[in-house]
């Protein structure tokens, strides 16, 4: 799987830099050993940004038929599971490359999870599975980021970028 791989991921971003001159983004898996070395070497061969982080490898069982869920057994696993281990992979990435753009995904339910996911790092906030249950999810979801903001003094979503005390 070439997302696991920092030389597999660049050589995927350069080829398809070469091909087109619009902007290009890389959505990363969490599965990588470093991703941080990963974000690098897709940021150095010309990605504009990374979309942290795709879904993890997971295993789920049907227990009235003793099968697994997915029909290939281990599969990508997605939604609020997935939040803390995707915002590690958004802290780690920011701290290493504070002025790459990172779109910061996975769990996301609430306004207060964007808050800290632009905390954390991430300059956007993606929703997913939420939209499964809820498709309007978003407006929801950015009236509750208003209201943080307001409740908190704060007049923009870009001055919280990053703003997370390390300890």
């Amino acid at each position: 799987m070439f997302a696991l791989s920092p030389d597999a991921s660049a050589k995927v971003i350069s080829e398809v830099k070469a091909a087109t001159d619009k902007p290009i983004g890389a959505k990363l898996s969490p599965n990588s050993e470093d991703i941080v070395r990963v974000a690098a070497a897709v940021q150095d061969a010309g990605a504009d940004w990374v979309v942290l982080t795709n879904t993890a490898w997971g295993f789920g069982v049907d227990i009235d038929t003793r099968k697994p869920l997915l029909s290939g057994g281990v599969g990508g696993y997605s939604g609020v599971g997935l939040k803390p281990i995707a915002l590690r992979c958004v802290w780690e990435v920011h701290q290493s490359l504070p002025g790459f753009p990172i779109v910061g995904c996975g769990g996301v339910r609430s306004g207060r999870d964007v808050v800290e996911y632009l905390m954390a790092g991430a300059s956007a906030v993606q929703i997913g599975s939420t939209h499964f249950a809820e498709p309007r999810a978003g407006r929801r979801i950015l009236k509750e980021l208003k209201r943080w903001l307001r409740q908190n003094n704060e007049s923009s979503p870009a001055d919280l970028v990053g703003t997370a005390s390390p300890w």
